[in-house]
């Protein structure tokens, strides 16, 4: 999970889960990362093209235009934002693609 961070790319899985095991949220806030999910790990590999083509613009006003972390989920419809509970303190520095 380094790599995306520091990199600023946005994370883009089928695992919605992996935000309720801890240390993949630990991770996700360590490493201040923009996540993707998509809110089914059973769409195929069309819908979930169809999904990324109709939602493309917006996931990338997120990534240019909010802080991280933050985890949103991709549906056939809309994005939706999860809420990430930050540690006390949390300061997020991480804003845009670069």
């Amino acid at each position: 999970m380094p790599l995306p961070g520091k990199n600023s790319w946005a994370v883009l899985t089928k695992d919605k889960a992996q935000m309720l095991i801890p240390l993949e949220l630990e991770n996700i806030i360590k490493h201040e990362l923009g996540r993707f999910a998509f809110s089914s790990g059973n769409f195929t590999g069309a819908e979930m093209a169809k999904m990324l083509e109709k939602h493309l613009r917006s996931m990338d006003n997120i990534m240019r235009g909010e802080y991280r972390p933050f985890c949103y989920t991709i549906g056939k419809e809309s994005l939706s934002r999860r809420k990430i509970q930050l540690p006390a303190g949390f300061v997020p520095t991480r804003k845009g693609w670069w």
